[in-house]
């Protein structure tokens, strides 16, 4: 987890997200911006944080209410760690974390995301069909490689 202040801060951690998200690291990005009412009025420091790290995040947020903080930073991590990892920017203007009204914050339990469902296991036929043409092969090779760094723990030698 990374935490930035807006403009020059914001923009410095390009480079680092960029490299997270080659390298499959996960990553999660909280990036200070100006109030919501001064977003597009080229203030100062003001940053398109979202539309600057577009290229190199899995996903990113521009948070406009205070009320959806925790299911937004749920949904980050949600993102961030599952599927290829990556990483994933939360911006939050000023007047959104200095809400005027005070709420309680419950963290969701779950998260529900219609346009991310990522594939969690292999596809059943596919793995038959592999696993028959590797058994029936003469002398079968098998490459494998370019396991993502949150994988190499639980990778098992082939043998």
């Amino acid at each position: 987890m990374v935490l930035v202040c807006s403009g020059p801060g914001a923009t410095n951690t390009i480079t680092g997200i960029a490299t997270a998200y080659m390298d499959s690291i996960p990553m999660v990005v909280l990036s200070g911006n100006v109030p919501n009412n001064l977003i597009g009025n080229d203030a100062f420091q003001e940053c398109d944080m979202v539309g600057v790290s577009r290229p190199v995040v899995k996903h990113s947020f521009l948070l406009q209410r205070a009320e959806d903080i925790p299911e937004t930073l749920k949904k980050a991590f949600y993102i961030a760690s599952t599927g290829r990892p990556g990483p994933v920017v939360v911006d939050i203007p000023k007047d959104v974390m200095n809400p005027q009204i005070k709420f309680p914050y419950e963290y969701p339990e779950t998260v529900k995301m219609r346009s991310y469902n990522p594939t969690t296991s292999g596809h059943k036929g596919q793995i038959k069909k592999a696993l028959k043409a590797i058994l029936e092969a003469k002398k079968p090779v098998l490459y494998v490689g370019g396991v993502p760094s949150c994988l190499r723990q639980t990778n098992t030698s082939l043998s």
